[in-house]
């Protein structure tokens, strides 16, 4: 069951700033303004390009560009740069750390009100830092780097962990790096409000936003130095054309505009998915810190969000409320658009929702009136339970189905599974379904995807195993004794004692990459070849494949079509 809202809802009442109800509604559209040009000073900045190559004296101090490049390191040096023509400052082995000190403020950064004739107490200040970093080496002990208060506090922007991990404080920050490959790094501290966002692009493809407060030790006052810094093992750690700047921009107010937003509900299994689209707009000067707060007192989890214009992303979920963050940097300059949608679980059979936009230049918060929702709830509809396999087959059995089933539409993915198949890999990973949702007599909810199974299973609400896919490689009967551990130390570190099976040279990156145990599962077999010539390697979960017919483009390493086989091996198809 399914009702929508839309236009003229009774329970809507569309947010706008004071200028738009007043004058606005039912006229044409103003002509934007033109955005303002920040105004930019480059307080330091050094690509190490006048610096002859060679080491670098511990204990030393020398001049670059727009600052000075201290050195607390036995081995620093400055080398050819990995990822450009250029050069580079790096540092390796043991510990040590090297600073570029402002050298236009070295005793703190200008006042952001009157004390300075040439800023507007109402501009916008920013101390902006860019910069592009590698590793040699994956290690346990690596680099970090950050903002620096005069030898005593160190605001981390992110340091490199082990096996490929970006890590900021020493947790994961959902971007890895690869050897020699360049991490890109743009923060931007906003000092007035003691905030930070950093966009943070590592070896990937992923760039990570992150919205971070800042400690009030870090101010204009104190702010003198970045630092990069080693905590110890073999590797060189390389820092590239750093530039720090400070951005002020004087425009004219911001005028952020919500247009009425479509809002859906349905009912499924027992389970209440509530979505709505927004569409944020500014017709006025740029705004800072836009941050969209979605308050529902009967929340339970987001079920998916993605954006179709414009960019954002999740800051937290705590107590109810799901903090966005909107635009790149949290940021929308004049014209900017945002528009995206929201899937959430809700716990009863009422609720009411909130949302407050936030951002600066003095607006405070708008707010939605609260949504109600309160209807009599239908019965579940129970479906035919699933057919267990019957007859396990060995790897000699040929890999390409018989016949093909017909496939169903992306918009036929059940909302519990959407969130997971779009985040995981979409069509690429797990291909499109087979079924509609089916309820087995145990109460698990599954459905057959071309190369997965998913399953929700009631049980673990609440934990990330709620969503689960199908142990299908075990089901289809292609597991196999378990083999002795081998000796050799690289594959020693790819062999998994649960099974008994260590996992092929050829598939190791992929399985790593792209979820490893979550997705894939243990490795329940040997790697061979099929009988079409290509190397094959059967999981818990799927089969991976390897094509060289695509060598060199990501369709290399394929999932075999294991949901097709197991359905039509079942005789679950729907006909």
């Amino acid at each position: 069951m399914n009702r929508r809202t839309a236009g003229g809802s009774r329970r809507w009442h569309v947010l706008v700033l004071a200028a738009l109800v007043l004058g606005m509604i039912g006229m044409a559209a103003p002509a934007r303004p033109a955005a303002a040009t920040p105004q930019k000073q480059a307080i330091a900045r050094a690509s190490f390009g006048a610096l002859p190559l060679g080491p670098l004296a511990a204990s030393s101090e020398t001049p670059v560009e727009l600052g000075t490049l201290a050195i607390d390191s036995d081995t620093a040096a400055i080398i050819a740069s990995p990822v450009g023509g250029g050069k580079a400052l790096a540092l390796s082995g043991g510990a040590g750390a090297a600073e570029v000190r402002f050298k236009a403020y070295p005793a703190g950064l200008p006042p952001v009100n009157g004390n300075d004739p040439n800023v507007n107490g109402n501009d916008k200040y920013d101390l902006v830092v860019r910069t592009t970093l590698t590793a040699s080496i994956s290690d346990t002990a690596g680099a970090t780097f950050g903002l620096e208060v005069d030898g005593s506090a160190l605001f981390e922007f992110f340091s490199f962990g082990a096996d490929g991990q970006l890590l900021r404080e020493g947790a994961p920050i959902s971007a890895t790096y690869a050897v020699s490959s360049p991490v890109k790094l743009e923060a931007r501290v906003h000092l007035a409000r003691g905030t930070a966002d950093l966009a943070i692009a590592g070896s990937n493809g992923t760039t990570r936003l992150l919205g971070l407060p800042v400690d009030a030790a870090f101010s204009r006052e104190t702010l003198n130095r970045v630092q990069y810094s080693v905590t110890g093992g073999t590797g060189v750690y390389t820092l590239d054309d750093l530039l720090v700047d400070i951005e002020r921009e004087s425009s004219p107010p911001a005028i952020i505009i919500i247009e009425q937003p479509e809002t859906e509900y349905s009912y499924e299994n027992g389970l209440i998915f509530f979505m709505i689209k927004i569409k944020i707009h500014n017709d006025g000067g740029r705004a800072d810190a836009v941050y969209l707060i979605i308050d529902l007192d009967e929340f339970s989890e987001l079920a998916d969000l993605s954006f179709l214009e414009g960019a954002g992303f999740v800051v937290e979920i705590v107590d109810g409320k799901v903090v966005i963050g909107i635009g790149m940097n949290n940021s929308l300059t004049t014209g900017a658009m945002v528009d995206f949608k929201l899937k959430i679980k809700i716990k009863g059979d009422s609720f009411k929702l909130k949302l407050t936009l936030r951002y600066t230049d003095g607006t405070g918060d708008y707010e939605q009136e609260p949504i109600e929702y309160n209807e009599t709830v239908p019965p579940m509809t129970e479906l035919p339970p699933v057919v267990p396999p019957t007859t396990p087959t060995t790897p000699t059995t040929p890999l390409t189905p018989t016949a093909s089933l017909p496939r169903l539409t992306v918009g036929s993915i059940d909302i519990r599974f959407k969130a997971r198949w779009q985040s995981g890999g979409g069509l690429r990973i797990y291909g499109l379904p087979l079924t509609e949702p089916l309820t087995t007599t145990n109460g698990v909810i599954i459905q057959y995807f071309e190369r997965v199974r998913f399953e929700y299973h009631p049980e673990n609400e609440g934990s990330e195993y709620v969503v689960l896919l199908g142990l299908m490689g075990v089901e289809l009967g292609f597991q196999e004794a378990p083999q002795p551990a081998p000796t050799d130390d690289a594959d020693a570190d790819w062999y998994f004692a649960p099974t008994g099976h260590t996992i092929n040279p050829a598939f190791r990156a992929f399985w790593e990459d792209r979820g490893g145990l979550y997705t894939f599962g243990y490795p329940i077999g040997r790697a061979f070849k099929d009988s079409g010539g290509r190397l094959v390697q059967y999981f818990e979960r799927t089969r991976l494949e390897l094509h060289p017919e695509n060598a060199g483009s990501e369709y290399e390493i394929l999932l075999g079509l294991l949901g097709e086989e197991l359905l039509q091996r079942t005789q679950t198809a729907p006909r």
